[in-house]
C-alpha cells in the first residue's frame, strides 16, 4: 500500500512531477545555445548583405556617372570604394581580403570582421568592354578561406556615356 501524505498524494506521484518538471527545464535549457548560435548567423547574414548592398550599389553608381569611354575601367569603377578601404582582385584565385571595420555603417552592435573577395570582370568577353559583371563573395569571419558558406552577389554594369 502506496503511504499518502495529508492531502492524499503519495512520495511517488511527487517525485515523478518533480522528475517531469526537471526533464522539461533541461530540454528547455538545451535550447538556448541552439538559439543563440542561430541569433549570430543571422546577424552574420545580415552584415554580409549590407556590405554586398552598400560595394554594388557604390560600384553601380560610379559607373552611371562615367561619361567618357576612356574612364571606362576597373580602377575608375571602384576608385570610390578605395576610400572606404574596400579594394578588388585580379583574378578568381586571389586570396580573401580582410574588413574589420565598416565606416559606412551605424549601429549600436560592432561589427563582425568580414572576408570578400570583389571581381570585376568583362562580360561576355565578346561585349568590347562595355559590360562589365562584379561578383563579390562574402564570408563573415575573420581567417581562413571562402568556403562553400560564402554569400555570392553578382550585379552587371554598363556602360552608357556617350
Amino acid at each position: 500500500m502506496l503511504r499518502r501524505d495529508e492531502a492524499g498524494f503519495s512520495l511517488m506521484e511527487v517525485n515523478l512531477s518533480i522528475f517531469l518538471v526537471a526533464a522539461g527545464l533541461l530540454v528547455l535549457f538545451s535550447l538556448y545555445p541552439l538559439g543563440l548560435q542561430e541569433s549570430e548567423k543571422a546577424m552574420s547574414d545580415s552584415q554580409e548583405a549590407m556590405f554586398a548592398d552598400f560595394v554594388l550599389n557604390t560600384i553601380k553608381g560610379t559607373s552611371m556617372s562615367i561619361s567618357n569611354w576612356t574612364e571606362w575601367t576597373v580602377m575608375e569603377i571602384t576608385k570610390h570604394l578605395g576610400e572606404d578601404g574596400i579594394s578588388f582582385s585580379s583574378s578568381r584565385y586571389d586570396p580573401p581580403k580582410k574588413l574589420d571595420s565598416f565606416p559606412f555603417v551605424t549601429g549600436t552592435e560592432p561589427m563582425k570582421p568580414l572576408k570578400y573577395q570583389l571581381l570585376v570582370e568583362d562580360y561576355p568577353s565578346g561585349s568590347n568592354g562595355e559590360r562589365k559583371r562584379v561578383t563579390l563573395t562574402v564570408k563573415g569571419g575573420k581567417y581562413g578561406s571562402l568556403d562553400e558558406d560564402a554569400k555570392c552577389y553578382v550585379t552587371d554594369v554598363y556602360f552608357c556615356g556617350m
